[in-house]
């Protein structure tokens, strides 16, 4: 229950941190009279950034193969309930129908899975931690 927790708050942290990055990537353009294109290059071009953060945090966290499927489902859940309660309170629940919204999800669901895949890869039990196997 403590580590479900834990994951929680990191998943707040990284919806603060994907909100940022949306507001940067959105800096250069101007906001027109419909908001539909705007959303879709907006949550296009946040996607990698999200998928780049949940995987620098993963890796920081030393997100492991179990733990990168659970911090995933869980960190991606967090996004989307907040995205939802946001859009009840704005009345900006059409940001759902933007073909590139789902992208963004996925990037937030994919960085630590991504990560424990790679960080199980990085070691293997029978080679010392240096990388060098010694012949036997």
């Amino acid at each position: 229950m403590k580590r479900l927790l834990f994951t929680v708050l990191w998943g707040l942290a990284v919806y603060v941190a994907v909100m940022l990055a949306e507001f940067a990537v959105t800096l250069p353009f101007p906001m027109g009279e419909d908001t539909t294109p705007d959303l879709t290059v907006e949550f296009g071009l946040t996607a990698p950034l999200a998928f780049l953060i949940t995987w620098v945090l993963a890796r920081l966290l030393h997100t492991t193969r179990k733990d990168g499927t659970l911090r995933g489902v869980v960190w991606a859940a967090v996004a989307l309930v907040l995205y939802v309660v946001v859009g009840l309170g704005n009345g900006t629940l059409g940001l759902f129908m933007v073909w590139t919204f789902p992208l963004l999800i996925l990037a937030i669901l994919l960085g630590p899975i991504i990560a424990g895949q790679v960080a199980g890869r990085t070691r293997t039990p029978h080679l010392p931690r240096t990388g060098h196997h010694t012949p036997a």
